[in-house]
C-alpha cells in the first residue's frame, strides 16, 4: 500500500482488507510485549514501596486493572487502522503508537499500583 497516496481512489479500505488484517495481527503480537512491560512496572512499583502486598484483595485489584489495560490496548488497533485507512499507515506509525501507548500505560500502572500500596500502608 506504499504506492497509494492520500486522496487516491485506490485506497478504499475494503479493497485492501488483507493489509488491515496484517495491522491487527501486528498489534496482537505487540500485546505480549505490552503485558510484559506492564508486569515489570507493576513489580518494580511494589519493590519500590517494599511491602508484602500478595493479598487476595491486591491480586483481584491487579487482575481488574490488567483487564482494563488490555481493553484499552485496542485503542492502538483502532487508531492505526484509521491512520492506515487515511493512507498514512506504516510500521513506523505502528511502532510510534505502541511506544507512546505503552509509556502512558506504564505511567498509569505505576500510579495505580502506587496508590493502592500507599492506601494499604495507612
Amino acid at each position: 500500500m506504499s504506492h497509494v497516496k492520500p486522496g487516491d481512489p485506490e485506497r478504499v479500505p475494503f479493497a485492501h482488507y488483507s493489509y488491515y488484517r496484517a495491522v491487527v495481527f501486528r498489534w496482537e503480537r505487540l500485546r505480549i510485549f505490552y503485558n510484559l512491560a506492564l508486569l515489570i512496572v507493576m513489580f518494580g512499583t511494589i519493590l519500590l514501596y517494599s511491602g508484602p502486598f500478595a493479598t487476595s484483595s491486591f491480586t483481584s485489584y491487579v487482575l481488574y486493572r490488567a483487564f482494563q489495560a488490555n481493553i484499552l490496548f485496542f485503542a492502538g488497533h483502532i487508531t492505526d487502522l484509521v491512520i492506515s485507512w487515511a493512507g498514512f499507515g506504516s510500521r513506523v506509525v505502528t511502532g510510534t503508537l505502541f511506544a507512546l501507548g505503552t509509556l502512558l500505560s506504564a505511567f498509569l500502572t505505576f500510579a495505580a499500583v502506587g496508590m493502592y500500596v500507599l492506601v494499604q500502608g495507612d
